[in-house]
């Protein structure tokens, strides 16, 4: 090998054997049908999502010879080698055209399919239908979809996250669940796990909270808030200042990044420490966010003070990216124990605060209230490259602005606010834009309100937009997209029928309680409505089983009255005890006519009670009435005073008059 000749020029090739007409069409038949699958997944590169490409009829897939060449032809020594590079070239003995790989640039006239001379814009943004739903009552300011696109997850100014479940909407666009984590508390983070199972709550306090994808408390330790009056970020245990975002991390299910005002970005882990007496979590890793002085102020309110407002990760988790308050991107890697940021973009970053951030690939997209949009390349990301491209003209007044990327990366979606200044009816829209060329090519305009989330989601082929007016739209295609809206539109709700509510009985169950609502024979609904559930009925073999037999009498037994009759046991028992003991009267007796008669018996003076302990207690031991003690006795001997009144004289009168007997010195030395 080191002398260039190379071991394979020595090793002598077989050549192939010939095919027959039977296994070529096998060959071919194998190749089309690998190819039609591949397509169908529309995984390759160059193959859009939704798109409905199907490969030229006119095209034949043929086997070709291996890719080694016999060593008599080996002139040069290039034997073993591929005989060409790039998309076009031969895949296990087989030449894949370039259409289905993407093709290059020079076959865009051949294949007809390419995005940028597509004539067909429909087939690769499938958005030309649109569906309203009136989510809340203030701004979208969240929005999340689980993987699988079932359910969706949307959080507004109001403090109200609600639940979505596509398989159970109607028409009339009614969520499933509402719950408020915090009272008066905008919701600034939504998102699901990699699993859909568990939904990450970032709201505008210090805590982060998860839920299940019910919308019930998931059972995991909320984060800590941490001491205030600790300067050093490094050595408090929670954030101190208001959360301004939160995700998962793209490798660890059991660990989340959250973003706050007091300037750090936090790992937290839910196997991590827990301490306090309620047992709240700590947090991992402690990464701060730097000034133009290169000091961590937060929000401290002071000129020039810096705090991360949203935060992007890579798909494997090695890096981590923060867009701040004063307009710059800072870059953290990924290492033992990340603090500061590794790489930091102020002067050719925004003028403005960044209000959303994505990262696909090698790509990163901020957007900021300066109105510009900016695409990085991760590879050359410093202020003396800059970005790749800023795109302008993007008015921007809500500071939870998102941009994303598209499913497979070749495009960004991004909003804009109303412009009361421009010309005509002010409207928000959301905006598409090419990466590679930088160039917009598709806009959807809404009147009267600003775009503030957009996602593209992947397995849905559907477009969420929030709005600032409380609600939310979703962009489909009935050919192209899948599930989502298209389960509910057109979906007539159930009617109700209109029933008095006198003989219906109210219970009262915790929505949350399912055990409960079971036992009281209800069912809870996706759409948030509770159904009673009907019993099954009972078969003809369990009604018998159930039925109650009635005893047998007994017989053998004359009657008393003598007429010869069958008697049950009990009435002639009843017979005899009345003709031994007579017929009890008292209940036919008058009680009160009973009473006047025994009371002209009784004492007068003593009454009942005293005339029944006459002779058993003839003195009454607790009769106090003639009792008299000492003081009382030495009161009534004394006089009234005729200048204070009273018998003890506090005024001395008595004493200058000689009405009352001097103390003797006895008394006096007691005192």
């Amino acid at each position: 090998r080191s002398a260039g000749t190379g071991w394979l020029k020595h090793f002598e090739w077989a050549p192939p054997p010939a095919m027959s007409s039977d296994e070529e069409e096998l060959a071919q038949l194998r190749q089309a049908t690998r190819y039609q699958r591949s397509a169908a997944s529309g995984v390759q590169r160059g193959v859009h999502v939704g798109s409905t490409a199907a490969p030229e009829p006119d095209v034949e897939y043929v086997a070709e010879a291996p890719l080694l060449k016999p060593a008599a032809e080996d002139a040069e020594g290039d034997a073993g080698l591929p005989v060409a590079f790039g998309r076009g070239a031969p895949v296990h003995g087989f030449s894949v055209p370039p259409r289905a790989l993407g093709g290059d640039d020079d076959d865009k006239d051949s294949s007809g399919d390419s995005r940028e001379a597509s004539d067909d814009e429909d087939e690769i943004f499938p958005f030309n239908l649109e569906v309203k739903i009136p989510a809340h009552h203030k701004a979208v300011t969240a929005l999340t979809l689980d993987p699988k696109g079932s359910r969706m997850a949307t959080g507004g100014a109001d403090g109200v996250i609600k639940l979505w479940d596509f398989h159970g909407m109607k028409s009339d666009t009614k969520c499933f669940r509402e719950v408020t984590p915090v009272e008066d508390h905008r919701v600034q983070a939504l998102q699901f796990n990699q699993s859909g199972g568990i939904l990450l709550v970032t709201m505008a306090d210090a805590v982060s909270r998860q839920l299940d994808r019910d919308g019930v408390d998931a059972g995991v330790t909320p984060t800590i808030k941490g001491d205030s009056y600790i300067r050093d970020l490094q050595h408090t245990r929670g954030h101190t200042q208001m959360l301004t975002d939160g995700r998962f991390h793209d490798v660890n299910p059991n660990r989340w990044w959250t973003s706050s005002v007091d300037g750090s970005v936090r790992l937290w882990d839910i196997n991590g420490e827990i301490t306090g007496i309620d047992q709240h979590l700590c947090c991992e890793q402690v990464l701060t966010c730097l000034d133009k002085r290169n000091v961590c102020s937060g929000g401290s309110g002071k000129t020039g003070s810096n705090y991360p407002m949203c935060i992007a990760t890579s798909l494997n988790a090695k890096m981590v990216v923060a867009g701040c308050s004063d307009g710059s991107v800072q870059l953290f890697n990924e290492k033992r124990v990340m603090r500061k940021p590794d790489k930091i973009c102020r002067k050719s970053a925004h003028l403005d605060t960044v209000t959303g951030i994505s990262m696909f690939d090698n790509h990163l997209s901020t957007r900021a209230i300066d109105g510009t949009l900016k695409i990085w390349d991760l590879r050359q990301f410093n202020d003396k490259n800059g970005p790749v491209a800023t795109i302008g003209d993007l008015p921007n007044d809500m500071d939870k602005c998102s941009v994303s990327f598209s499913p497979d990366g070749e495009y960004v979606i991004t909003g804009t606010s109303c412009d009361p200044k421009a010309k005509g009816k002010p409207a928000g829209s959301a905006v598409i834009f090419s990466v590679s060329t930088h160039e917009e090519v598709k806009r959807a305009s809404f009147p009267d309100a600003s775009v503030i989330r957009s996602m593209w989601h992947q397995h849905l082929n559907q477009m969420v937009v929030t709005m600032s007016d409380g609600s939310v739209r979703m962009l489909y295609d009935k050919k192209q997209s899948h599930h989502g809206a298209l389960l509910f539109v057109g979906k007539q709700p159930t009617r109700v029928k209109d029933v008095g509510t006198a003989n219906i009985r109210e219970q009262a169950f915790a929505v949350t309680d399912r055990e409960s609502l079971s036992a009281g024979g209800f069912k809870l609904r996706y759409d948030g409505t509770i159904k009673e559930v009907k019993k099954p009925r009972m078969t003809q073999e369990a009604k018998e089983k159930s039925r109650q037999l009635a005893p047998e009498r007994p017989t053998g037994r004359p009657a008393v009255d003598g007429k010869g009759a069958e008697v049950v046991k009990s009435n002639f028992l009843t017979t005899a005890y009345i003709q031994a003991f007579g017929k009890n009267m008292v209940h036919q007796t008058d009680s009160q006519q009973a009473l006047l008669a025994v009371a002209e018996k009784a004492d007068k003076t003593d009454g009942l009670i005293n005339s029944a302990y006459a002779t058993s207690q003839p003195h009454n031991t607790l009769d106090f009435s003639k009792v008299t003690e000492a003081a009382d006795k030495m009161l009534q001997k004394k006089r009234y005073c005729p200048m204070c009144g009273l018998k003890l004289c506090k005024c001395g009168y008595m004493a200058k008059k000689g009405l009352v007997e001097p103390e003797k010195p006895e008394a006096k030395r007691s005192k």
